[in-house]
């Protein structure tokens, strides 16, 4: 064999076959294309899961919020053992009529929504009592009543400062009536009318009081209608068993000023109304008698809730339902 045939031989053997070339190339497209299909998906597996963690933190911080939070619409039966019905405009009406359970676990289970200090005489509440709600801008508060002792009755609306300041109504049994402000327990009678109606002791009549606040300026809305969008833990505690109520009103010293108008119904006859100004009615009702004992049954409150008292109220409710139970 010529050396010229020996290299012949040995460059032939060097070169790869073709079929093995294309087989290479082939199995390389073929990776290619399986590492491109894997970075499509991916592109596509990453922002899905991604969003699905979001959903997962979005959701955990949302049941979170919601559970220290008021829903959006509370169950008003839940806050009041009066009964309660939600009006169209929002307002909340509750009835009371004191009247004893029939299974006798509880005497008179109402008077846990009042503030009282003697209870109830033969199914009538005896003596002052406030609700423990905190109502505003608007009230209508009526009631039975008979005299027990003295001769007048005095509720109020618009109560606060531990009962100290208040918007209160002399209804007297000679005939007169008086709309009267007090002012961290200081006392102004604003007016005063003789009415041909009167009354004796022992005798039921029903009283009503119709209040609203008014804000002269429209522009201006200083306390929200619906819940304020504050968590639960932000509101202060409660004050002598009463709710936390709106910050004080300060006088305006430029500009209009908001005002109360009243208007009182004895035997559904009008026997007095006033302008109350500089005043705001946030607070809760009570009954009361200057010098003067009254019974006092049939009562109806309709009006609409502070937001923070409803916030205050279901947190209270809803530690009580987490509260474990005591291990023995």
């Amino acid at each position: 064999m010529h050396c010229g045939d020996v290299s012949a031989m040995t460059a032939e053997a060097q070169k790869p076959p073709t079929k093995t070339k294309r087989q290479a190339v082939k199995r390389y497209i073929r990776v290619n294309r399986t590492e491109d299909a894997g970075v499509h998906v991916m592109r596509f597996v990453w922002p899905v899961v991604g969003l699905i963690t979001f959903s997962i933190l979005v959701y955990g911080l949302a049941r979170g919020f919601l559970h220290h939070s008021i829903p959006l619409e509370p169950d008003y039966s839940e806050l009041f053992l009066g009964d309660v019905q939600v009006l169209p405009d929002g307002r909340v009406c509750v009835k009371y009529d004191f009247s004893p359970r029939p299974d006798g676990f509880v005497d008179y289970p109402q008077l846990q929504d009042w503030d009282y200090k003697k209870g109830v005489f033969e199914g009538w509440l005896l003596g002052q009592a406030s609700l423990r709600a905190a109502l505003t801008r608007e009230v209508t508060f009526e009631f039975d009543f008979k005299l027990a002792r003295g001769n007048n009755i005095m509720p109020a609306v618009g109560v606060r400062d531990r009962g100290t300041t208040r918007l209160a109504v002399l209804v007297e049994r000679e005939g007169k009536a008086s709309v009267w402000k007090f002012l961290k327990g200081k006392p102004y009678r604003l007016r005063e009318n003789r009415t041909p109606y009167t009354f004796i002791a022992g005798e039921q009549h029903h009283l009503t009081i119709k209040a609203v606040t008014v804000y002269p300026d429209k522009d201006v809305d200083p306390e929200p209608l619906g819940p304020p969008p504050v968590p639960i833990s932000d509101l202060e505690p409660d004050v002598a068993n009463h709710p936390p109520l709106p910050p004080e009103e300060l006088p305006q010293d430029t500009g209009p000023a908001p005002y109360t108008d009243v208007v009182v119904y004895l035997d559904d006859k009008e026997i007095i109304k006033d302008r109350v100004e500089r005043y705001v009615l946030d607070g809760w009702v009570m009954l009361d008698a200057w010098n003067a004992t009254a019974l006092t049954n049939n009562v109806t409150i309709t009006g609409r809730l502070w937001p923070g008292w409803v916030f205050n109220e279901i947190r209270i409710r809803n530690a009580i339902r987490e509260k474990p139970p005591k291990r023995n």
